[in-house]
């Protein structure tokens, strides 16, 4: 009777747990959605609009956007305290995404709005396909595992960044088309990269400390919008 009771407990207490983890994942994903709905409809508004693409290229608009971003930035990610309090961690969160679609809406401002959404739609495929790849993996990886191959990934991804931005600085043409394409598909292969690790560090029971959903937000939202940037690059025509 008591082995029945420990069990039945044991099995309540693993439930409680997966459904922590799932409600943690939920969480997260949504705020990311939100995030890209809203760097997506502003790069789209000033693909389409050349008011607003004046306004949001306006070099005073770009630096306050820089100022903001590394503002909040630094207090999402140094302040354990600010970004696991509600309301204050969504609203830095907030002008941190802001000044980041902003930024990202003044590059596309340049773009023909037809290949602005091609890139909205590729960034949106490749996002649902990395994540089904995170799903499947998580099923038959360990944590310990996961974090000993993250940091080797990230190390052998770095060496990588540093040698394309070697061999850029070197041969760089601006007139260069193709070379401007294979560097950013190249960049496109290790942001893929990334996404699935913090996919994975998301999705995997224990991996984040779930009271801090801001921060797992912040890291993949981030990691998207370098993807959706390349992409501009690759599938982008101007206007």
């Amino acid at each position: 009777m008591e082995v029945m009771e420990v069990e039945d407990r044991d099995f309540l207490q693993k439930r409680a747990e997966q459904e922590e983890q799932i409600g943690f994942i939920r969480k997260v994903l949504g705020i990311v959605a939100v995030q890209m709905a809203l760097t997506f409809a502003m790069s789209a508004t000033a693909s389409a609009f050349t008011s607003v693409g004046t306004f949001v290229m306006n070099p005073f608009v770009q630096f306050l956007c820089l100022f903001v971003l590394i503002i909040s930035l630094c207090v999402l990610v140094c302040s354990e305290k600010t970004r696991r309090t509600v309301p204050g961690n969504y609203l830095w969160l907030f002008a941190l995404t802001l000044a980041e679609a902003t930024s990202i809406a003044s590059m596309a401002a340049e773009l023909e709005i037809f290949s602005v959404l091609t890139a909205i739609m590729a960034t949106c495929l490749v996002t649902a396909c990395l994540f089904f790849a995170a799903l499947y993996t998580s099923t038959s990886v360990n944590i310990g595992r996961l974090v000993r191959n993250m940091v080797i990934g990230v190390v052998a991804a770095c060496l990588l960044n540093i040698a394309l931005l070697l061999w850029m600085l070197v041969t760089w043409n601006f007139r260069d088309s193709n070379l401007v394409i294979v560097s950013s598909m190249l960049s496109v292969v290790i942001v893929g990269f990334y996404i699935m690790m913090v996919l994975l560090m998301i999705i995997l029971p224990g991996a984040m400390d779930k009271d801090d959903y801001i921060l797992a937000a912040l890291r993949l939202y981030l990691e998207l919008v370098r993807l959706f940037f390349y992409l501009l690059v690759i599938l982008g025509k101007k206007k």
